[in-house]
């Protein structure tokens, strides 16, 4: 009940102002949740994941590739696989053993926010507003969230060098094998 129609034209500017303020909001969260929402591209690690790599010795490398939420195991496999293949060419080798590691998960879980809506209307009756309000309130979500880590060691063998071992890659031949898959 507002006694004048001037205190109701006041608080529908504020009311108003309010839900402009909340829209706003809610198209800025929306844009970043878009932009974040890629899947991790193969590249080095960055904000959204990415490849890693550390020489321990002269022919042993530590590789890793951490994907996003966005990015499943077979991926994450995929992309650890041809960055191995090519550390293996950027030292000088040909070929590359993966001596330890894989690929494992973390699963943690993200609440989203609740929503609110309200409605104000009024009316004018011989000079005396009468106003009602209706508020919703829809609670927000729990989502599970899911991310790949791919950490491996790899031995790398020259030409001359190469093991008699099945699992051996042969990483001249992984990279324009892998790289259609690959999405930079």
């Amino acid at each position: 009940n507002f006694s004048t129609e001037s205190g109701v034209v006041n608080e529908l500017q504020r009311s108003s102002a309010r839900r402009v303020e909340a829209k706003t909001l809610s198209v800025g969260i929306a844009l970043t949740i878009v932009l974040l929402a890629c899947a991790t591209p193969y590249q080095p690690e960055g904000i959204r994941g990415g490849y890693s790599d550390t020489k321990l010795t002269g022919n042993r490398s530590l590789v890793s590739f951490r994907g996003n939420e966005h990015l499943g195991r077979e991926m994450v496999q995929t992309y650890l696989l041809y960055r191995c293949a090519e550390v293996t060419t950027q030292n000088g080798f040909a070929y590359f053993l993966i001596v330890e590691g894989g690929v494992e998960s973390s699963t943690t879980t993200v609440q989203t926010a609740g929503q609110f809506s309200s409605t104000t209307t009024y009316q004018n009756r011989g000079g005396v507003a009468y106003g009602s309000t209706q508020s919703t309130y829809t609670p927000g979500q729990t989502i599970p969230v899911t991310r790949y880590l791919g950490t491996v060691t790899i031995q790398m063998y020259g030409e001359a060098m190469k093991p008699d071992d099945p699992t051996v890659y042969d990483a001249r031949e992984l990279l324009p094998n892998l790289a259609p898959r690959i999405e930079r």
